[in-house]
């Protein structure tokens, strides 16, 4: 992979499931969650998807949880944990790692992942992307596509593949300038593709990432993710005729993605 470039994952969200008497996998998801981000502010109320409990970690992590009342009623099974980009971005690759091959240890469902790539040589701009190569000639992918444009001395567009929601496909491609999202902190074209628990992607997305044995191999299967989502070509005159060929930038792309 170039030297600058890097692969990650920039939101998770697992589901575990307990029992009415064992407690036993709520507390261990938050000394699980307490050993990655630090001691956990208990005792919330509100929040996720009318989740009556819920746990402040570090970094914007929050694990939620539904406690039956007085009279056993009203509780629920699920343990969500939920960590958005704030918090994969203060973890080293190694962290990460050793995070999503400990939640397989719970048993649970991932219900949505985001695998990323940043491309630090911006290769190619977003705009670009959607003007030369957005026809369904030019690319292999989810068939629903738009753009999002934004900027004016930079480009601010966001170009999307799919649709997310219980409507789409399971896969939602986003590629915009990381670099004006975080106001030059990742000055990357970054390449998102989020899974969601459609047709079980998210769950498998999640198994093939946590499943590698090494960190090399980790960030190999999440850049496989990226890769292997969405597929770019442009049509060159040989022997007199058209023929597709796979673009020359996504090659570069794929080469450093270790996809060939």
């Amino acid at each position: 992979m170039h030297e600058k470039s890097n692969v990650g994952i920039d939101h998770l969200t697992f589901v575990a499931q307990r029992s009415d008497d064992d407690e036993s996998v709520l507390c261990g998801m938050i000394r699980f969650a307490e050993l990655h981000f630090g001691p956990g502010n208990a005792g919330g109320h509100g929040g996720f998807h009318g989740y009556g409990e819920h746990v402040a970690f570090g970094d914007g992590v929050k694990l939620f949880y539904q406690e039956a009342d007085a009279d056993g009623r009203g509780g629920r099974p699920e343990v969500i944990l939920e960590l958005k980009g704030s918090a994969w971005s203060r973890l080293e690759p190694c962290e990460a790692f050793d995070l999503v091959a400990g939640l397989r240890a719970f048993s649970g469902r991932c219900t949505r992942i985001d695998c990323r790539f940043d491309d630090w040589d911006k290769v190619i701009s977003p705009s670009d992307i959607w003007e030369r190569y957005a026809e369904p000639r030019n690319y292999k992918g989810p068939r629903t596509r738009k753009i999002i444009k934004g900027g004016v001395e930079v480009d601010g567009s966001t170009v999307y593949f799919g649709r997310g929601g219980k409507s789409g496909g399971g896969r939602l491609i986003r590629i915009y300038d990381k670099g004006v999202e975080s106001h030059g902190l990742i000055d990357a074209v970054r390449y998102e593709v989020e899974f969601s628990k459609v047709d079980d992607c998210a769950q498998d997305a999640f198994y093939h990432v946590s499943g590698a044995g090494s960190l090399d191999e980790y960030g190999k299967r999440v850049g496989s993710m990226v890769g292997g989502s969405i597929d770019f070509h442009e049509e060159r005159d040989r022997d007199h005729a058209k023929r597709s060929i796979r673009a020359p930038w996504w090659e570069t792309i794929r080469g450093w993605l270790r996809l060939d």
